[in-house]
């Protein structure tokens, strides 16, 4: 699959390896505020990254993993999201909160 790598950061499609790291980013109340409720369990993480992996499957673009390029931790995650309502495609974006603040959501895009 494509990945990519910027300034700080390298992207990756999402994959289901991941599901801990979504887990500590959806379940973070803090970062899912104006997003969506967080996720209880490690289930709905799971349930989560299979939809944005259908998505890559489905249209050959979707959600990167992103990961500080010097340190290989993870960031959070930001690509394109279909809408559930409609064919519109979104710019999603969730950081961890460590790395809000630094121009990494926009270096990402």
């Amino acid at each position: 699959m494509v990945s990519c790598q910027t300034e700080r950061l390298t992207l990756v499609p999402v994959s289901l390896t991941e599901v801990a790291q979504y887990y500590d980013l959806s379940g973070n109340a803090e970062v899912m505020r104006f997003i969506a409720p967080p996720a209880t369990s490690i289930e709905q993480a799971m349930a989560s990254v299979e939809r944005m992996t259908r998505v890559w499957e489905q249209h050959g673009w979707g959600i990167f993993s992103l990961y500080e390029t010097a340190s290989h931790l993870f960031v959070g995650r930001c690509g394109l999201a279909p809408l559930e309502s409609g064919p519109e495609v979104e710019l999603a974006y969730t950081l961890l909160p460590q790395f809000w603040g630094k121009g990494l959501a926009t270096e990402a895009a």
